[in-house]
């Protein structure tokens, strides 16, 4: 069994393999120049004559020799560092021009070469200086041959890079004996012949720095295979001669054998033999493996044949196994477009038997001209171009609708000619299926089923486009229901869920068919009207909306009633749908405003409503980041003693424009807009650090500062937080504040709302109900709630001296406080009369301006050291 290389195990010794033979011919090529360089003009420049003849008629190194031993060096040096192709192939030629110039020399019988004539002045009696031999020169030859393989890049093999090895080491070995051979048979004269060690050496070793500098093109690999030691065995069979040439040579000299050249022959006729002894056994196994080889093949040919036809046999049924359980619809098409063959999975698919496919086309396979124009045009671009295509389709299979996506690709001959389309397709019906689900969920309102914003917009802006070229308007009308907060507040979200579903139905069944019905979320629902032939009729169509909407609606055995404002607006020409929902949405909020449960038309006076709302809340978030507010206090005076026992914190917005701005003209959009939890914490936190101001200054009578929260506040979860942040910065005792709540704020009877309360009355905070007597139930919130003061509306007090059933309804306030236990002020007295009839019905306390308006905090220690009298 063949070993496996063992380089391919270790990559890392292969690179240290490659590297060191690297480095090696680097050294080589240069000890090489370095020899050439030294000897030139050491030995022939500068006359040194230990350089030029260390053992004079042995090792005389010519000066011609050392000019091509430094080039074959640059040469190589080129190679290994990689230095230009035009540089090594110059050096190669040169070195080969070398020694063809001295090998055509002796050829033509000239004694003497021009390079004898360059050192003429350094010659000597015993030397001729420039002379080079013919064994040398040929070896220039051969070594500036291979300088130009691998220059021009042919010797890439590892079979032309021993045989070139090997023809220069052989040379080097053997050059010298066949000359001295020709010597002896009186050929040539031994001094055009003789090569010294000191040239032959530098010689062996540029041969092998041919070899080691490419071994990083790839023949580091193939030399460390399983049979490199064979290789190198009869590679280095020359060095081996040149070796034994060495000894043989140093022992004619040790021995003082006077005849030299008789013994170099002798040696070399040996050698010689040696040489072809090798070659013959060589050549000998070669014949044998071939015989080997040939009987081999053709007893392997019949087996083999048998193989290949049982591997096609297994190849074809594997193959067909595939198609037929493969869950791909396969399909085969001539040039025609007709069908060539179809596996089993088309046959299931489609019920049709493969003799009802093969051979026809899908037209006349009955399919529908719509599905066969589109099958035919893929084929044809396929069949034309040669580019796969892939597209989806939807068709009727076995009494079923399905869609496949589909692959077909062009089948090509040897010559490249397409013969033939492949077609593949698989079910996609449960991906399409469920695409159409997600974009049906995309463009539909979960709860009610309806239209959601993104289908609402782009059925909008359908109309508008349709209505700007036909000339018909388009209507939208926007509608809010009243109150629905607190239906979810009060029975539930899911109770909320039932009552816009039920919503839902009734838009749905009070609209036009043509009309499209959105809910873009909450409790909001718009109607888009579009092709209108009478401007009247998205009017009548919101009256009908809104009367269907009075009726009661009974969900799970319960009846509530809930009523809905509605804004109409109405497009004609070029508009665009943002526009058009920002005018319904401002004709809708109109509605609201003047009452609810009625449709406003939107117009330009509800523009200029709406732009001053704009700028309104652009500006009062910029003064909540400016904090341009300021706190005014109105006293509440007690008639027992006339004097002030406590204070109403009231918040004032000194504007840039340098109009200060009553709270009535910005607290209603500050709690739309729910900048009114930050203005609220904002006051309160300004309330009592001046409480504490008035505490330190009165510590023996401290008075009350009472602080408005609204319903906004009061249903925030961080209210407690806020509350004791401002009591922990002013360090006042909780007992001197309290808080006015509206009847509407206690309406949210929520647990966060029943929450807050209770944490206000647990820090020992005062509570207070604002408005008194103008909810819907007075009389639950003193029983539910920790009240200790109420504040009777100033609707009652202006018109109590003129109405006997508002002053008897202030009397029985006054009353019912007395018997629960809580204090009574009567707000908005303004005059004296209101007064004095207040202090006979037994109130304790007024406010009003009769006694002051709201001023700042500064006025009123002025205010608390006067008395008031009511006589």
């Amino acid at each position: 069994m063949r070993m496996r290389a063992w380089p391919s195990k270790l990559p890392a010794v292969r690179a240290f393999y490659a590297h060191g033979c690297h480095a090696a011919a680097v050294i080589i090529a240069l000890a090489a120049i370095a020899v050439g360089l030294v000897v030139l003009i050491g030995g022939w420049w500068l006359d040194i004559e230990v350089l030029r003849q260390p053992a004079s008629g042995y090792s005389a190194m010519r000066a011609g020799t050392a000019v091509g031993l430094a080039v074959a060096g640059l040469g190589i040096l080129g190679i290994a560092r990689a230095w230009a192709t035009w540089f090594q192939a110059a050096s190669g030629a040169v070195l080969a021009a070398l020694g063809a110039v001295v090998l055509g020399s002796y050829a033509a019988g000239q004694a003497k070469t021009e390079f004898e004539g360059l050192f003429a002045r350094q010659a000597m009696d015993d030397a001729v200086p420039g002379r080079i031999a013919l064994n040398t020169a040929l070896c220039f030859l051969l070594l500036g041959a291979g300088l130009l393989l691998i220059a021009a890049r042919r010797a890439d093999s590892l079979r032309q890079s021993l045989g070139l090895m090997v023809s220069l080491i052989a040379y080097a070995a053997l050059v010298g004996t066949v000359m001295s051979s020709l010597v002896v048979a009186g050929v040539f004269e031994d001094d055009f012949t003789a090569m010294s060690p000191f040239t032959a050496v530098p010689l062996l070793f540029l041969g092998f720095a041919i070899v080691l500098v490419s071994v990083e093109h790839g023949w580091a690999r193939t030399l460390t295979d399983s049979r490199t030691a064979g290789r190198l065995l009869r590679a280095g069979v020359p060095f081996i001669l040149v070796l034994f040439l060495f000894a043989g040579w140093m022992f004619v000299r040790v021995a003082g054998i006077s005849d030299a050249n008789l013994g170099r022959l002798a040696l070399s006729i040996v050698l010689l033999v040696a040489v072809l002894i090798v070659a013959l056994v060589a050549v000998t196994a070669r014949i044998e493996n071939l015989d080997v080889a040939l009987v081999s093949l053709e007893s392997d040919f019949t087996s083999r044949v048998a193989e290949a036809t049982f591997d096609a046999r297994q190849a074809m049924s594997i193959l067909q196994a595939i198609l037929d359980n493969s869950s791909e619809l396969i399909m085969r098409y001539d040039r025609n477009h007709r069908v060539a063959y179809v596996n089993s999975k088309v046959v299931e698919a489609s019920g049709r038997l493969p003799d009802d496919w093969i051979g026809r086309t899908v037209a006349e396979a009955g399919y529908t001209p719509e599905f066969t124009a589109q099958w035919d045009a893929a084929l044809e671009r396929v069949l034309v171009t040669g580019k796969t295509e892939t597209f989806e389709f939807e068709i009727d299979n076995m009494n079923s609708h399905r869609w496949y996506e589909s692959t077909i690709a062009a089948e090509h001959d040897e010559s490249g000619a397409i013969t033939h389309a492949l077609s593949s397709s698989h079910d996609i019906t449960v991906r399409k299926t469920a695409e159409l689900k997600l974009a049906e969920l995309a463009t539909r309102d979960p709860l009610t089923g309806l239209a959601n914003r993104s289908a609402l917009l782009a059925e909008l802006a359908r109309a508008l486009s349709a209505g700007s070229r036909s000339g018909r308007p388009t209507a939208v009308l926007m509608l809010d229901l009243d109150r629905f907060k607190q239906i979810n507040d009060s029975l539930g979200h899911s109770f909320g869920d039932c009552v816009l579903e039920e919503v839902a139905h009734r838009l749905n069944a009070t609209v036009r068919s043509s009309d499209v019905v959105a809910r873009p979320g909450g409790d909001e629902f718009i109607v888009v009207m579009r092709d209108l032939a009478n401007l009247t009729e998205p009017i009548r169509a919101a009256e009908r909306i809104i009367a269907s909407l009075r009726q009661s609606f009974s969900i799970e055995g319960t009846e509530i009633f809930t009523t809905a404002s509605v804004g109409v607006t109405i497009a004609s020409g070029i508009a665009f749908a943002d526009d058009v929902l920002r005018e319904a949405d401002t004709a809708m909020y109109a509605a609201k405003n003047d009452g609810r449960d009625r449709v406003a038309l939107y117009n330009a006076e509800l523009r200029t409503v709406v732009t001053e709302r704009l700028t309104l809340e652009n500006d009062l978030r910029r003064a909540v980041d400016r904090e341009e507010f300021l706190v005014y206090y109105q006293p509440e005076v007690d008639f027992a003693t006339g004097e002030i026992v406590a204070v109403e914190a009231l918040v004032r917005w000194q504007h840039p424009d340098g109009r200060l701005r009553m709270a009535q003209e910005f607290i209603e959009t500050a709690e739309e807009t729910g900048l009114i939890r930050e203005i609220g914490e904002w006051v309160m936190r300004e309330a009592c650090a001046q409480a504490a101001v008035w505490a330190a200054q009165s510590p023996d009578h401290p008075i009350i500062v009472r602080v408005n929260l609204s319903a906004v506040q009061l249903s925030s979860p961080t209210l407690a937080d806020g509350i004791d942040a401002a009591l922990v910065a002013s360090g006042i005792d909780p007992s001197t504040l309290c808080f006015e709540i509206t009847e509407t704020a206690l309406l949210r009877d929520t647990v966060t709302v029943r929450s807050n309360v209770l944490s206000i009355r647990d820090r020992g905070i005062k509570i207070a109900i604002d408005d008194f007597g103008t909810g819907f139930a007075s009389l639950a919130y003193l029983r539910d709630y920790p009240v200790s003061a109420l504040k009777i509306d100033r609707m009652f007090v202006t018109s109590m001296l003129t109405s006997d059933i508002d002053h008897r309804l202030v009397a029985g306030i006054i009353a019912l406080a007395e018997r629960f236990g809580v204090t009574v002020t009567a707000e908005g007295v303004e005059e004296q009369i209101q007064a004095m009839e207040l202090q006979a019905m037994g109130c304790p306390a007024a406010q009003g301006f009769l006694y002051s308006e709201a001023v700042p905090a500064v006025e009123i220690d002025a205010l608390m050291a006067h008395t008031y009298a009511h006589s």
